[in-house]
């Protein structure tokens, strides 16, 4: 819109040539808006059809917990949705004693509003999580748990 917005002073000052130019401007502006946006609704048409059924069918999927294992993890990103699990599984996996790391994964203005931790849970903020993770030595044997709120 800017371009348009630029363009329009020479149009204004009487520049010859300048309603041409115009014309032009605004067709390249036209055709960038029907490519971008065409080509944001054909991404989300695939990552839809890619989504395995369950996903589809959540009411509410913010409300389970993220857990992503090395091997879940490939899987994930493979079909483009992180794996999840209940409390009730994150409890046993607890009582099992399997090795398994709660990670705070809230954006930095969420956390200064309410910057209670759960219990055992590591501080990961959204922002280059995977190098901070490498920092902070996290296992990559664990189930990682992250959650936000």
């Amino acid at each position: 819109m800017s371009t348009l917005l630029l363009i329009l002073l020479p149009v204004f000052a009487g520049q010859p040539g300048s309603e041409r130019l115009f014309a032009i401007s605004a067709l390249v502006v036209l055709l960038s808006v029907v490519l971008h946006g065409g080509g944001i609704a054909l991404y989300v048409r695939r990552l839809k059809a890619a989504a395995p059924l369950s996903w589809q069918k959540r009411s509410s999927p913010a409300l389970a917990p993220s857990v992503v294992t090395e091997a879940q993890d490939a899987d994930a990103r493979n079909a483009g949705v992180p794996e999840r699990i209940t409390l009730e599984e994150l409890r046993r996996l607890l009582t099992e004693s399997a090795p398994v790391v709660m990670l705070d994964v809230r954006t930095e203005r969420s956390f200064r509003i309410d910057p209670v931790l759960a219990r055992g849970a590591l501080r990961l903020p959204p922002d280059d999580a995977v190098q901070r993770a490498v920092a902070m030595g996290l296992s990559r044997d664990a189930t990682l748990v992250a959650y936000c709120a």
